[in-house]
């Protein structure tokens, strides 16, 4: 399971990169706050989806769902329609809900996060 706590410290975070590889099962999320840059790696990633992509999009939050809560049997229900014939099913779902723009669905088995500092001009 997941700590929830890998996905602290991420709101007001722009999202600056989505990457989904269906062979390799694995969703990357790439997030820009001030100078840190964090990539959020998602491997087993069965089902995704995405809605409200904007230019600019802003994280209020990213969470685990719990398994049974209503939040989880909406979102697996959302997953189920995009992916109506999909076999794998009971994993994990992360939410990121937004500020501003992109919302998301990811239902994985493990995530990491990595975290670089970027140079400030100047």
């Amino acid at each position: 399971m997941t700590n929830p706590k890998i996905f602290e410290e991420l709101h007001d975070a722009y999202i600056i990169a989505v990457e989904v590889d269906h062979l390799s099962k694995v969703v990357s999320l790439r997030l820009r706050l001030d100078t840190r840059v964090f990539t959020l790696i998602f491997d087993g990633a069965t089902r995704f989806l995405l809605t409200e992509m904007l230019m600019q999009n802003i994280v209020y939050s990213i969470s685990i769902l719990e398994p049974g809560s209503r939040d989880y049997i909406d979102a697996a229900a959302k997953l189920e329609n995009t992916y109506w014939k999909h076999e794998s099913k009971g994993k994990q779902i992360a939410f990121l809900s937004a500020s501003l723009g992109a919302e998301m669905y990811i239902e994985y088995d493990a995530v990491k996060k990595l975290m670089k500092n970027i140079p400030t001009p100047g």
